[in-house]
């Protein structure tokens, strides 16, 4: 009973209680709003790229020119694909990817930026010609 007495006494049980107390309910609050935020990033994301299909849609030179760069960055994605398969074969950078795969994964991300890119684009040509003359 007196360990009891000497702990509600001590400031450092009530701040460490109560900060607990607060953080778990910072966190309960905080998870609770992360999909709701999410919900609408990925909405506003999706009317952008409507907006922006939507101004498109109807001219065959836009559609073409949108394939085109889309085209291109594949382009630029497989190129960098094969000067890192050259590098690892020709150069002493193979070493670093052996010993330090994580180092061997960041000298490669101009490979992985450069899908992400060509991915996004793919994508959007996909809808741009799905909703290509479509009356909506």
């Amino acid at each position: 009973m007196d360990g009891i007495l000497i702990k509600f006494q001590s400031p450092d049980w009530w701040f460490t209680g109560i900060f607990f107390i607060l953080l778990g309910l910072l966190i309960r609050f905080v998870l609770r709003k992360i999909p709701g935020i999410l919900k609408k990033l990925f909405r506003n994301s999706n009317a952008k790229t409507l907006k922006k299909i939507k101004k498109q849609r109807w001219s065959q030179y836009e559609i073409q020119f949108q394939i085109a760069v889309e085209r291109s960055y594949f382009m630029v994605f497989i190129l960098s694909c094969f000067a890192y398969i050259i590098l690892l074969v020709a150069s002493p950078l193979a070493q670093i990817f052996i010993e330090n795969t994580l180092l061997g994964m960041l000298l490669a991300t101009p490979a992985y930026i450069a899908e992400i890119f060509w991915l996004n684009k793919s994508t959007y040509v996909s809808r741009l010609i799905f909703y290509a003359n479509k009356v909506v």
